[in-house]
């Protein structure tokens, strides 16, 4: 990757981070480890927000179905925002 490309990256993931609801992006930084956040686990992650592993898993499951869905128009190639994601971490 080149550092152009990865500041690309990071510009195309500020525009789909705008997109969450801020539950949504605390759910991000905690389960895939954005913001120095260490990765948590579904039920560590239902206990730091007060709610189930169940509906961390739903609103995960949302999440992912946004950020394709905005990506999609960003249309950015074949790649997923599944590979940006792993391109900056």
């Amino acid at each position: 990757m080149t550092v152009e490309n990865f500041f690309k990256d990071i510009e195309r993931m500020q525009l789909l981070f705008k997109k969450l609801l801020p539950r949504e992006k605390k759910i991000v930084k905690y389960r895939w480890g954005f913001s120095f956040f260490p990765k948590y686990n579904l039920p560590e992650t239902g206990k730091k927000l007060g709610v189930s592993r169940e509906r961390i898993r739903q609103i995960e499951q949302r999440i992912i179905k946004k950020l394709n869905s905005s990506l999609e128009l960003m249309k950015n190639g074949e790649r997923t925002w599944q590979d940006i994601v792993n391109s900056l971490i």
